[in-house]
């Protein structure tokens, strides 16, 4: 049993227990930084659709407002990159994945100063260099900052979502 369904269960059996230190509300910070994904496979399937999103935005980028065009395609990446780190550790705290994607997404941007024959062919096929990228800016840093923090909130306001509708449900 999960740390949130124990501290349901805990409640439905003392009304008292929201008030105990033995049984955590369903809301406090320890018990939701536990909550796994029920489908992890939901965050492969959002990484498509982001990368979709992502390569459509450098496609039809002078559609785009200046901004948007200048910063879309990295915050859009920093998105995908946390939502496949969610994928493979799924059931992981919030936290902790959202850490290992900002590391992830910082190393391999500071990886763009490094110009060795073999990293620049590979940056040099396209798959290489939407991975890999090309040249380092601080901007990116920021903009992989804004997307992983992004997927923070909404994966908060999707738990918040959920555990109301399910509490809707029930009574």
């Amino acid at each position: 049993m999960d740390a949130r369904n124990a501290a349901i269960g805990c409640q439905a059996l003392d009304l008292d227990a929201k008030k105990s230190k033995e049984c955590p509300p369903a809301t406090s910070p320890r018990v939701l930084a536990a909550e796994p994904m029920k489908r992890p496979i939901v965050y492969l399937l959002l990484a498509v659709v982001t990368m979709l999103v992502g390569l459509a935005s450098r496609r039809f980028r002078q559609r785009l407002p200046s901004f948007m065009r200048e910063y879309s395609g990295d915050v859009l990446w920093a998105l995908m990159l946390f939502l496949v780190v969610s994928f493979v550790l799924a059931g992981r705290p919030l936290f902790q994945r959202c850490l290992i994607s900002l590391i992830l997404a910082f190393a391999i941007e500071v990886g763009q100063l490094y110009h060795a024959p073999w990293i620049d062919g590979i940056r040099s096929a396209t798959l290489g260099g939407l991975v890999l990228g090309y040249g380092f800016l601080w901007s990116d840093l920021v903009c992989y900052l804004v997307g992983i923090t992004a997927s923070a909130f909404a994966e908060l306001i999707m738990r918040r979502w959920r555990k109301m509708r399910e509490t809707n449900s029930v009574g």
